[in-house]
C-alpha cells in the first residue's frame, strides 16, 4: 500500500494546563444516594507527563488496592466499596481527564468524604508512593495492555490511533514501555500538577 498524505486538522487552540479555579456543579435529583464525582486536567495522551497521570490514577483509585478504596472505604469507612475510583481519560487532541468518584456510606456527609478524598490524592504530591504501589500499577497496566491487545478490533483502533496521532502505527510498541518506565518521582510530580 501507499502511504497516504494525513488530513490537515482544523487548528484547536490548546487547553490551559490547570483551571483558572475550582468549579463547582451541585446537581439535586431524586435518587437512592448522595454521589460526589470529581474532574482533574491532566496532561494531553503521550505528551510529557501523560503516563504518569495514569499510573497516579491506578496508585489511587483502581480497585481494592488503591489508595482512595484502603483509606476511603477499609479505614475511615466514609465510602461504599462500590463507590469510590479514580481515573484516567485520555485525549488526543485536548488535555486529558482524570475523573473520580465516591458514594458516602450512610450517615456521612459528602462535605466530610470530598475532603478526605481530596486529602488521600494530594498526599501523593507530599508523600509520594512506595515502591510497592508503583509495582501493582505497573502490573494492572501492563495486564490492561495486553487485554487491548488480545482482540483484532482493538489491535486496528491502537494501530489507527497510532497512525493518525503519530504518523506512525508502529508507535505502538512505545505504549507499555513507556508505562512501566514511569518512576516513583514522576508520578509524585503528576500528583502535585493535578491536585
Amino acid at each position: 500500500l501507499t502511504r497516504r498524505p494525513r488530513p490537515q486538522l482544523s487548528p484547536v487552540e490548546p487547553l490551559a494546563a490547570a483551571f483558572d479555579a475550582p468549579l463547582r456543579e451541585v446537581l439535586t435529583e431524586a435518587v437512592p444516594l448522595p454521589r460526589v464525582f470529581f474532574a482533574f486536567r491532566a496532561a494531553r495522551f503521550a505528551e510529557p507527563g501523560s503516563a504518569a497521570d495514569d499510573v497516579l490514577s491506578v496508585v489511587l483509585g483502581r480497585g481494592r488496592g488503591s489508595r482512595l478504596f484502603g483509606e476511603l472505604v477499609t479505614r475511615r469507612r466514609l465510602a461504599q466499596a462500590e463507590g469510590a475510583y479514580l481515573g484516567s481519560w485520555q485525549r488526543a487532541w485536548h488535555a486529558s481527564m482524570i475523573t473520580g468518584m465516591a458514594t458516602p456510606r450512610d450517615g456521612v456527609a459528602l462535605d466530610e468524604l470530598e475532603a478526605a478524598f481530596f486529602e488521600v490524592c494530594e498526599a501523593v504530591g507530599t508523600e509520594g508512593i512506595s515502591e510497592d504501589e508503583l509495582g501493582r500499577a505497573r502490573s494492572m497496566l501492563a495486564a490492561d495492555w495486553s487485554r487491548e491487545l488480545a482482540t483484532v478490533g482493538s489491535r486496528a483502533d491502537q494501530l489507527g490511533k497510532h497512525a493518525t496521532l503519530f504518523g506512525d502505527a508502529e508507535r505502538v510498541a512505545d505504549r507499555l514501555p513507556e508505562l512501566l518506565a514511569v518512576t516513583a518521582d514522576e508520578v509524585q510530580e503528576a500528583a502535585q500538577r493535578v491536585f
